[in-house]
């Protein structure tokens, strides 16, 4: 019998990892909404942060870094049902000379409602340090007739850094004691975080992807929340006391039938011009599941 291959921490190439489930309800769907500052935003999954949980669950994976996140949006969670989320290591790779991971999950309600896949790429690494998070890509000139999307502002504070972890753990409850979410994190000690070499307390990355994705909401709402595709690269810590903008310029329009594939560049970048994300998004106008 042929063993499969295995990737960091001897977990196999292909194998099954672990099962999350929570309940989105009234309070969870407003809380992140709140932390977001966006009343519009339905996919409160960036909390649940599922792809570590169900990772963690098979393995200790706290020296894997998260470096691409890819979601592909179904439907919303519906309030006062559960979500249902799984997955599996997909592949292995080389990132920046280390060891990485290739996980894929997807997220069901109770009812068998597909609500999202993701695809996530990780760096095994000894820790989060700003020599390893890249540099900013090169800004272009660009043509005065490129379109762009409305940019969003946002102001990151330890309050927000606080409650986005507070919200982590509430919503996945034991789950979270899998990712060692305890007061002494770089999410929440800004002394550890100096201790590594960072400016100040470290903000989650999903802020980045919700950001992102309040951009193209905004913008496209129901073909963007039913169907849309948003792939985010991660790059450089947020920290607490930033101000950060999200923008997005189009980069292509296909004409597929009466259906318009938009597609864009899009990125976040702090008060220092620094990129923290960059990605991609593809969105079908009209989306063929709304």
């Amino acid at each position: 019998m042929t063993s499969l291959p295995r990737g960091p921490h001897g977990i196999p190439i292909g194998e099954q990892l672990g099962f999350l489930e929570f309940l989105v309800d009234d309070d969870c769907l407003s809380t992140f909404q709140m932390l977001a500052e966006y009343s519009e935003h339905l996919y409160p999954n960036i909390v649940a942060r599922e792809h570590l949980i169900v990772l963690l669950q098979k393995g200790n994976s706290e020296a894997l870094e998260s470096v691409t996140h890819t979601d592909r949006y179904f439907r919303p969670p519906v309030t006062g049902r559960r979500v249902q989320v799984t997955g599996w290591i997909r592949d292995r790779r080389r990132e920046r000379g280390s060891e990485g991971l290739v996980v894929e999950t997807f997220a069901v309600d109770e009812i068998g409602t597909e609500i999202l896949r993701s695809r996530h790429v990780f760096r095994r690494g000894s820790g989060r340090t700003p020599e390893r998070l890249g540099r900013a890509p090169a800004r272009r000139r660009l043509s005065v007739d490129v379109e762009f999307l409305e940019p969003v502002h946002k102001r990151v504070t330890e309050e927000t850094v606080q409650q986005f972890e507070a919200a982590h753990r509430s919503l996945v409850g034991e789950a979270a004691a899998f990712r060692g979410t305890n007061p002494g994190n770089v999410h929440t000690s800004a002394g550890l975080a100096s201790d590594m070499g960072l400016a100040a307390t470290v903000a989650p990355e999903e802020l980045s992807l919700a950001y992102l994705y309040e951009l193209l909401d905004r913008r496209f709402g129901i073909d963007f929340r039913q169907g849309g595709r948003l792939v985010v690269n991660y790059r450089r810590p947020i920290y607490a006391g930033d101000s950060l903008t999200a923008q997005g310029m189009v980069t292509g329009k296909d004409q597929d039938g009466e259906r318009t594939v938009w597609k864009f560049r899009l990125w976040v970048e702090n008060g220092r011009g620094e990129a923290v994300a960059t990605g991609d998004a593809l969105v079908t106008v009209p989306s063929p599941l709304t």
